[in-house]
């Protein structure tokens, strides 16, 4: 969740000076509480989740995109389309979009390197 709000912050902000103070903080902070999280931060920042030479990616294209979020949460294709036509950015539809689906367990907490680490089985499965 801090992560996320660091990014979120930065999206919001223009003033490059700002961005790099608020990235150096988050850094600073996720160094100082749980450095384990410090190399997967700095490859999601460079939109990554390998070096280069290991060539792995996601894959993740936009109609894998819609039809998971359609399925998490009960909207029509057609319904996030025209969403992400208004808004232009699949984070912020998500974000936009109350679930109407309900649990049927708690889920685990989500952690940096824990979702990291999925990331790198989806894309050794591509």
């Amino acid at each position: 969740m801090f992560l996320c709000l660091g990014f979120d912050m930065i999206s919001k902000e223009s003033n490059l000076f700002v961005k790099t103070n608020i990235l150096c903080n988050v850094l600073r902070i996720v160094m100082d509480t749980t450095v384990d999280d410090v190399l997967p931060i700095v490859y999601l920042l460079a939109n990554t989740i390998a070096l280069a030479h290991k060539g792995l990616e996601l894959g993740i294209g936009e109609a894998s995109i819609i039809n998971v979020l359609a399925e998490a949460y009960g909207r029509t294709k057609v319904g996030l389309r025209k969403l992400y036509n208004q808004l232009g950015d699949w984070g912020l539809v998500t974000k936009a979009c109350p679930s109407s689906q309900s649990m049927m367990s708690k889920l685990n907490a989500l952690t940096v390197t824990k979702d990291f680490n999925t990331f790198h089985l989806i894309a050794m499965v591509h």
